[in-house]
């Protein structure tokens, strides 16, 4: 059966029955000492434990009764410092302050949380793990939030950038039909370069068009006639994009 020993505060082990008597032989641990295994409810000084006597008399007890205020200050405070590791507490609190601090509080919850538990595993007896627990699924779920928001941030400008850049494509492609369609009936009516378009004229050259009704994908006005038969058709958006327009 493993053991282990709290001596001056830190926590040594697993060790064998025998290694905690070479310890207690050799004066590198007293009876004051606290000794764990697997079955014992609670650490328990190596004065009380039979089995650690050297030389089959127990070593004496620790100076004063043990129910000196002394004494019984000093047990539980070993106890708690065996009991929860500062990094389990640690992980725990950092996970809290990640709702406010974002990742830069979530990634030493995640670290501490994994340190916590490393010792939970190696160190049985220990008291606290769901405080480990709860700093690293914190950490990596602000984690992941963060990512996320990272991703969106970086993502969401090329997408803004291409779909404005596939609205101007469609809207100067609608001007180059438009520009060829009043060419075509230019000719056709021999119209001169410099002769204003009229009403009958555009309805005419709307007719041209695979589709009358080109309208620019940022909104739903129609597309205006041009002045004149040699001058370009202008996109009805063109104040708000200027390139929005033939090159």
């Amino acid at each position: 059966m493993s053991w282990y020993i709290l001596i001056q505060g830190e926590q040594r082990g697993p060790f064998q029955a025998e290694q905690i008597r070479t310890y207690v032989k050799r004066g590198e641990a007293g009876p004051q000492d606290l000794v764990w295994k697997e079955g014992l409810a609670e650490w328990t000084p190596i004065s009380n434990i039979p089995e650690f006597h050297a030389g089959g008399s127990p070593p004496h007890p620790p100076p004063g009764p043990p129910h000196t205020p002394a004494y019984t200050t000093t047990t539980p405070a070993a106890h708690q410092s065996a009991g929860t590791p500062g990094v389990a507490i640690a992980s725990f609190i950092l996970g809290l302050l990640s709702l406010i601090g974002g990742i830069f509080t979530a990634v030493p919850a995640i670290i501490c949380g994994h340190i916590a538990l490393g010792r939970f595993r190696n160190l049985p007896g220990l008291q606290g793990r769901w405080m480990a627990m709860t700093g690293v699924i914190m950490g990596y779920v602000i984690m992941s939030f963060g990512l996320l928001g990272l991703i969106v941030a970086i993502a969401l400008p090329a997408f803004v950038g291409a779909r404005d850049a596939a609205r101007e494509n469609v809207c100067i492609n609608n001007l180059r039909q438009i520009k060829g369609a009043t060419q075509m009936y230019a000719v056709e009516y021999n119209k001169a370069a410099r002769d204003t378009v009229t009403e009958g004229d555009w309805e005419t050259i709307l007719g041209y068009l695979d589709d009358p009704n080109l309208m620019c994908p940022l909104g739903s006005e129609a597309y205006p006639k041009p002045e004149t038969f040699d001058s370009d058709p202008i996109c009805p958006n063109a104040s708000i994009r200027p390139d929005h327009a033939l090159p």
